[in-house]
């Protein structure tokens, strides 16, 4: 059993060492690839200034997951704004593609596949982005790549953008966090402009955007958005019409998921106490939210609260829930793509968070939202934290000790539309004096 855990450590020690060295090796291999490539252009080390004037053609690589891309529509619009001429190209993750592809501030959208295995990311999406750029963008001649994401660089957008032979390349430094510090060792190599922000919990938004200011752009709008066409709006409204929903009842939107980590999913016992909850003090219709492989967290709502329940886990796509989600009275659920999407749509958004910074990854502007403060919480950790990758207890505490009347007394105080409802299965409400 010794000789086990000591060849068990040994190669956890072995692993680590190769993953920490690698980002180096990759980014040597990389500029010797750009020299060959592009010559004297790959050189470029960023101290002259930008001029904004050849900004013709500019590339956008975001490869995040459906809330960090909400989160980066006020960059969108104001790049668009500063910027009234140029090609605006965005490459995004495939998985917000649909979300992505009705934006009114970028010329073209590109799809990259981001579905490697995290234990081969490391070896193989490199490669991948290498041979990306070379086939679809090094023919389209970029003036400026833009790289938003202050986190590490899980994709390896900086190595895209990169090998697209874009002019000018900015992104964030390597040592903007700790985590990215190891993850992306000599990253900045591949950019001509690094931005050293400051290591406070700002929100994302304000992160994204502070990379246009380094561009001498001011935003004049800080506001996220989506965009959804007139075939969505009209799922939602046939979905509402096929499940008797009037004009009158309010409906609560609810999001289970917990995400891209489930340190951040409050009980599912708890959201379907809260549902119950809701239809008897309220009256009304439950929505459930959530993508593709998360039908069972809509389930234990959908048995406690039968035709009260519209069900959508897994039935919509990300446009059709936008849609749904703007038809919602108040919108409660987890630090998840569909909390940003509600918000994002102007709906009263109560965001229950445990394991993510709040300050930085919140519901943007006017929301509310609830957490249990504890010694281990990732807020006010310096730069230590914006989130939990595993917790010190048996259970995620900050989650498990968060009551459904805490909920409930969040919503009562929230500004949401209250209307009283009376309705055959549903139960009649009388509101207070006041309200």
């Amino acid at each position: 059993m010794i000789r086990r855990n000591a060849f068990i450590s040994l190669a956890r020690g072995v692993a680590l060492w190769v993953y920490s060295a690698l980002p180096a090796a990759q980014v040597t291999i990389a500029l010797v690839a750009g020299r060959v490539l592009f010559g004297a252009k790959a050189q470029r080390l960023g101290r002259e200034s930008f001029d904004r004037s050849l900004f013709r053609h500019i590339l956008l690589v975001r490869l995040d997951v459906i809330g960090d891309f909400v989160l980066n529509t006020p960059l969108l619009r104001e790049l668009r704004r500063a910027f009234p001429s140029a090609k605006i190209t965005a490459v995004v993750n495939e998985g917000v593609l649909n979300l992505c592809e009705t934006c009114p501030y970028v010329d073209e959208v590109i799809p990259f596949r981001c579905n490697v295995r995290s234990l081969l990311r490391q070896f193989i999406w490199p490669w991948r982005a290498y041979q990306f750029a070379r086939r679809i963008l090094s023919t389209k001649r970029f003036d400026l790549a833009i790289l938003p994401r202050r986190d590490s660089d899980i994709g390896f957008a900086t190595f895209i953008a990169y090998f697209s032979g874009a002019s000018w390349r900015i992104g964030f430094a390597s040592h903007a966090t700790r985590y990215k510090m190891r993850m992306n060792s000599g990253f900045d190599k591949l950019l001509t402009h690094v931005i050293a922000e400051d290591p406070s919990h700002k929100h994302e938004v304000e992160h994204n955007l502070a990379l246009l200011r380094a561009l001498a752009v001011t935003p004049a709008d800080d506001r996220t958005e989506l965009w959804v066409t007139p075939v969505d709006e009209s799922y939602a409204e046939q979905l509402f019409r096929g499940h008797g929903v009037l004009t009158s009842f309010p409906v609560f939107g609810i999001c289970p998921s917990p995400g891209n980590s489930e340190l951040k999913q409050w009980p599912v016992s708890s959201y379907a106490e809260l549902c119950v909850e809701l239809v008897r003090r309220y009256g009304g219709r439950i929505v459930v939210f959530g993508g593709p492989g998360e039908e069972r967290l809509g389930r234990p709502i959908e048995e406690r609260l039968a035709a009260n329940v519209i069900n959508l886990t897994g039935k919509t796509t990300l446009r059709q829930m936008a849609a749904v989600l703007k038809r919602c009275h108040l919108f409660i659920g987890n630090d998840a793509g569909p909390l940003h999407m509600a918000a994002a749509m102007g709906v009263p958004v109560i965001g229950i968070y445990g394991s993510s910074c709040h300050h930085r990854y919140g519901p943007w502007k006017h929301q509310a939202v609830l957490n249990r403060e504890l010694p281990c919480s990732p807020c006010g950790q310096g730069d230590r934290y914006d989130r939990c990758w595993a917790c010190v207890f048996d259970v995620p505490r900050c989650l498990t000790e968060l009551g459904v009347a805490q909920v409930l007394a969040k919503a009562e105080e929230v500004p949401w539309e209250r209307r009283p409802q009376s309705d055959g299965g549903m139960v009649q409400h009388s509101f207070l004096a006041g309200r």
